[in-house]
């Protein structure tokens, strides 16, 4: 009978050892355990792993996880290091991968290791970017972060995907408080050349941001404006000569009016205004074409949008001279050559919207 009793007691220690052991391995994989069962993601990343795991897209690889997710860093002043032992904090607003909200991510690393690809900030906007979130191994299922790299949000995924399924996205615009790549650039440097042709064609658009129309009239038969403003932190004169253009501005009811003008009508537009200034231009890839784009331009404009004929009454010479390999560079060429006044030469005035 004792020795029953000690198998018994051998037995039932044996299956409370196991017990003990298999509960201990839940408890230490528990997170492990949780993300393979419910994202088929067999590891366990840090304490902001579920600020982020449901948007995001990863590759796992011998010894590291990158992960990518959409969202819009809060650029605020950098907080105390001493209450974040050393470390610099930033803001994030993380995307859910449907669109339909989003979930606030707060990682603390070290300054050099939140790593900016070519993007620019202000102070308490929401900037879109792609996070690149770089965690390496610790342990066989364990992994900490590492790193944070920062790249612009491209244009389709904010205003065709994001900006019309999200409410707090949609609510941050109405406040003004979004700002993208393609704005602060513009406040930069004072223009910006739009790297889409229009309709994903051509021609393609170059704006200044805020220049006042100091002079307007007519010379030899065509409209001459002279513009003052900043480009690139230069205070610049800015002369341009133009058969034609756009002309648009807010009525008192707020409703966005346009009026081609040329030679007739002209004293529609009030010098010592501010205006933003549209031109067009050509790219490279455009010269194979560019015969058939001047054909085109020789039928019949009347119905024609008003691109094409502020376009097409460029006339034939100007629109071979409109091809620009780059305009960022040709911009500074001309900065270079005459920092005080810029002549325009290989550009088309194409609209003024009246600044308020």
């Amino acid at each position: 009978m004792k020795i029953t009793a000690s198998k018994k007691t051998i037995v039932i220690l044996s299956i409370s050892f196991l017990l003990s052991l298999i509960a201990g391995i839940i408890l230490l994989y528990k997170d492990v355990i949780h993300n393979g069962i419910k994202y088929g993601k067999w590891f366990a990343l840090d304490k902001h792993e579920g600020e982020f795991i449901d948007c995001m897209e990863y590759k796992e690889e011998e010894n590291e996880i990158n992960a990518i997710c959409q969202g819009f860093l809060l650029e605020t002043e950098e907080k105390d290091a001493s209450k974040s032992r050393g470390k610099l904090c930033k803001e994030f607003y993380i995307v859910y991968k449907d669109y339909q909200g989003w979930q606030k991510f707060s990682p603390c690393l070290n300054k050099e290791d939140f790593i900016y690809k070519d993007i620019l900030t202000k102070p308490n906007h929401y900037i879109p970017v792609n996070i690149h979130i770089h965690y390496t191994k610790v342990n066989p299922f364990k992994y900490k972060l590492d790193n944070i790299t920062l790249e612009d949000m491209g244009d389709e995924d904010l205003y065709v995907e994001l900006i019309p399924n999200n409410m707090a996205v949609q609510q941050i615009i109405r406040n003004g408080k979004m700002i993208t790549q393609s704005n602060l650039l513009s406040e930069k440097n004072g223009y910006l050349a739009i790297e889409t042709g229009i309709d994903n064609n051509y021609p393609y658009m170059t704006y200044f941001k805020e220049l006042s129309l100091k002079e307007i009239d007519v010379k030899d038969g065509k409209i001459r404006l002279l513009f003052t403003g900043e480009v690139k932190q230069q205070t610049v004169t800015i002369t341009t000569i133009a058969e034609s253009f756009l002309f648009s501005y807010y009525d008192e009811a707020k409703k966005l009016q346009d009026i081609l003008i040329n030679t007739k009508n002209y004293k529609e537009i009030t010098p010592g205004l501010l205006y933003k200034v549209y031109f067009f231009s050509l790219s490279n890839k455009e010269n194979e074409k560019l015969e058939d784009i001047i054909s085109s331009c020789k039928n019949d404009l009347t119905n024609k949008e008003f691109f094409d004929q502020v376009f097409c009454n460029a006339g034939e010479e100007k629109i071979r001279n409109s091809v620009i390999s780059d305009r960022n560079t040709y911009i500074d060429t001309l900065l270079n050559q005459n920092s005080e006044n810029l002549q325009l030469e290989k550009f088309i005035l194409y609209s003024l919207i009246k600044l308020d």
